[in-house]
C-alpha cells in the first residue's frame, strides 16, 4: 500500500564548464567546483533522485514510481507514462555561454534514444544586465543545418530579466546565454543536441557536437518564444499567474506580500518550488518548512494541504498533465 504525503529528494549536483557559483549560496551547497545545474526528482537511466523524508526516506525515486505510479500520479498519467516519474526540475546557472542546442520529440527519442523527448520551460530567477537568450528560429532552415558560428544569424535573441518565462518546446534550438539563472522544468528527459558550441575546448579538444541528429529534429515551432503571464487570481496579500499549459505540465507563478493562508486539494500530482521566501506546508498533523530552493512533490489526490506564510514569498506549482 501507498503511504502518501508531501515528498523531498536529495538535489543532484552537477559540475558544467560553463557553471558558477551563484547556485551555491542559493541552495546552500558547499564545493569549490563550477556548479552549472541542479536536479530535482531526476529519473533517468543511470541517475535516480533519492527521496530523503518519510516512510520512503533512502529509496529511488525510480524505484517507488515503478511500485506506485497509478497511486503518485493517477492512472491516466501512470498510463502515459509507464517506465519513468513524468518532470524533471532544474536549477541552472550559465555564468558562460551554454551550446547552441535541439531536443527531439518524443517520437524520435523513443525510436532512436529509448527515451522520450524533451519539451521544457524556462523560468529566470536572477539575469545580469544585458542577458538574453537565443530561442528558435527566424525562418525554416531548410537543407543541411550549418556548422560553426554561422547558425546564430538564424536564431532568434531575447533579452531576460528575473521572472521571465520561455517556452520551448522539442525541436526548437536554443542556448541559454551567460549571466542567466533559471528554474526549468521539463519532460524527464536528458537527450540534447549540439550544433554549435562557440568553439570551446575541453583538455584541448572540442565537444562533440550531434549535427545529423539536430537536423533530423528541428523545427520551426511558432509556440516557442516568451510566455505572457495571465492572471489567476489576486487579492491585496497574493497573486496567482497562470503561466503555461501545454501537453505535459500546467505552470503557476505565485507571489505573496505577506499573511498567505491557502488550502488545496491536489487533484493533479504537482510539483512545488520556492524561489524566495520562507513557507510551512501543513499535511496530516504534520509541518513541513520550505526555504528558497526546496522542491516538493505533491501526490495526487493529497487533500487539505494549508500552505502559510507571513512573508514576501514567490514559489512556482507545476501540474503534471
Amino acid at each position: 500500500m501507498f503511504i502518501s504525503y508531501p515528498m523531498f529528494v536529495k538535489p543532484i549536483i552537477k559540475e558544467k564548464i560553463w557553471g558558477g557559483n551563484f547556485l551555491k549560496k542559493f541552495l546552500t551547497i558547499k564545493s569549490k567546483k563550477n556548479i552549472g545545474e541542479v536536479w530535482f526528482f531526476a529519473d533517468q537511466k543511470n541517475e535516480s533522485s533519492i527521496i530523503k523524508n518519510g516512510i520512503y526516506k533512502g529509496k529511488k525515486l525510480s524505484e517507488i514510481y515503478k511500485k506506485f505510479r497509478k497511486n503518485m500520479v493517477g492512472q491516466k498519467i501512470a498510463k502515459k507514462y509507464k517506465k519513468n516519474f513524468p518532470v524533471l526540475l532544474k536549477f541552472i546557472e550559465a555564468k558562460e555561454n551554454l551550446s547552441v542546442q535541439v531536443h527531439p520529440d518524443d517520437k524520435y527519442a523513443l525510436k532512436n534514444e529509448n527515451s522520450l523527448g524533451k519539451s521544457e520551460v524556462w523560468y529566470i530567477i536572477n539575469s545580469s544586465r544585458n542577458a538574453g537568450i537565443f530561442l528558435g528560429t527566424k525562418q525554416k532552415i531548410k537543407g543541411k543545418i550549418f556548422s560553426g558560428k554561422q547558425i546564430l544569424k538564424f536564431l532568434k535573441k531575447y533579452k531576460t530579466k528575473k521572472y521571465d518565462c520561455f517556452f520551448i518546446p522539442s525541436g526548437t534550438l536554443h542556448t541559454l546565454l551567460k549571466g542567466n539563472v533559471v528554474l526549468e522544468i521539463q519532460q524527464n528527459s536528458d537527450v540534447t543536441y549540439r550544433v554549435y558550441d562557440w568553439d570551446r575546448l575541453i583538455q584541448k579538444k572540442p565537444r562533440q557536437l550531434h549535427l545529423d541528429k539536430a537536423r533530423a529534429v528541428i523545427k520551426f515551432n511558432k509556440s516557442a518564444g516568451k510566455i505572457k503571464k495571465q492572471r489567476y487570481t489576486s487579492n491585496k496579500n497574493y497573486k496567482i499567474n497562470h503561466l503555461i499549459k501545454c501537453r505535459y505540465f500546467s505552470i503557476y507563478e505565485t507571489t505573496i506580500e505577506k499573511n498567505y493562508e491557502k488550502c488545496y486539494n491536489i487533484k493533479k500530482p504537482s510539483l512545488l518550488t520556492v524561489l524566495y521566501g520562507n513557507l510551512k506546508l501543513f499535511y496530516k498533523n504534520k509541518i513541513y518548512k520550505l526555504k528558497a530552493g526546496d522542491v516538493v512533490f505533491l501526490p495526487i489526490n493529497l487533500l487539505r494541504v494549508v500552505i502559510k506564510t507571513k512573508e514576501k514569498s514567490r514559489f512556482i506549482l507545476t501540474e503534471i498533465r
